[in-house]
């Protein structure tokens, strides 16, 4: 006996809703772990439930990750090299959105700003970052319970100090 129509149909739907439900928990999830992160680095109080505080961004952040997204398979679409490119010209774009609270997409045209004149630095960074997140992985998958949280905090102290502000570490 074969598989209903009905049925693949309603898991292939029941599949993309959690997919979007999964991806609007990620991006509300983005808004408010950068908002702790840039708490931690300026030495400004940060609570554990500074990761659910981010909703007043979720909106922008929903739009400009959405672009991001499109500018970087349209990078994968012409080769990996423009996919990286993009990649580190729009990075900051959260940390941008979340610490100067800009309107719309100017997060990611001021995010853009902020990496130039920065890009090959911020590629050995990145390399750094790969390379740690591969360790954590390595470990098992256990390590990443560590590693994610130091690349992130990396990504953002490499914003505050593109930006030219001051860290808790001076």
């Amino acid at each position: 006996p074969g598989v209903d129509d009905e049925v693949v149909v309603m898991l292939l739907g029941g599949s993309f809703l959690f997919q979007f439900v999964g991806w609007f928990a990620q991006i509300y999830m983005m808004c408010g772990t950068t908002l702790l992160l840039l708490n931690v680095v300026k030495g400004r109080p940060a609570e554990i439930t500074d990761i659910f505080r981010g909703g007043r961004y979720f909106g922008r952040a929903l739009l400009c990750s959405f672009v991001f997204g499109i500018m970087v398979c349209f990078g994968f679409l012409a080769c990996v090299v423009p996919a990286i490119i993009i990649s580190l010209m729009f990075f900051p774009f959260a940390s941008v959105l979340v610490d100067r609270d800009v309107p719309g997409l100017d997060a990611l045209w001021q995010a853009k700003d902020l990496t130039s004149g920065h890009r090959m630095n911020l590629f050995v960074l990145f390399l750094a970052m790969f390379g740690i997140q591969f360790l954590g992985v390595m470990a098992c998958c256990v390590g990443v319970i560590f590693t994610t949280p130091l690349v992130s905090l990396m990504g953002t102290v490499a914003y505050m100090r593109m930006s030219g502000q001051q860290t808790i570490a001076g």
